[in-house]
C-alpha cells in the first residue's frame, strides 16, 4: 500500500491542487484521490490529470483499467450464474 501527494486537476474546480493519492482506498490497489476540500474521486471512474514540475500526465489509463476490471467482474458474475444453473440442473436429476 502506498500513499503520495501530487498536483492533480480537481474535476469540480478545474484547478490543479495538491491531492493525496491513497492506495487501497476502495479495494486492493484501487486508489482514491482526496482533494483538500475533502472530495474523494475514483480515478477508475473519472479521468484525472496530474502535473509534474515539467509536464502534465493524464491518468486515463487508470480509468481504462478500472473499466476493464469491471467488465471482467461482470463476465465472471455471468459465468458463475451459468455454473450455478448447471449445478442445479445436475442436482435435480
Amino acid at each position: 500500500m502506498s500513499t503520495y501527494s501530487r498536483l492533480t486537476k480537481n474535476p469540480k474546480t478545474g484547478k490543479f491542487e495538491k491531492a493525496e493519492w491513497r492506495d487501497d482506498y476502495y479495494e486492493r490497489h484501487h486508489y482514491g484521490v482526496i482533494f483538500p476540500d475533502g472530495m474523494v474521486v475514483d480515478p477508475w471512474e473519472v479521468e484525472l490529470e496530474t502535473k509534474d514540475a515539467d509536464d502534465t500526465v493524464s491518468h486515463s489509463k487508470q480509468k481504462i483499467q478500472g473499466a476493464e476490471k469491471k467488465a471482467m467482474d461482470d463476465k465472471f458474475k455471468e459465468g458463475m450464474k451459468d455454473v450455478l444453473k448447471l449445478a442445479r440442473g445436475l442436482h435435480e436429476k
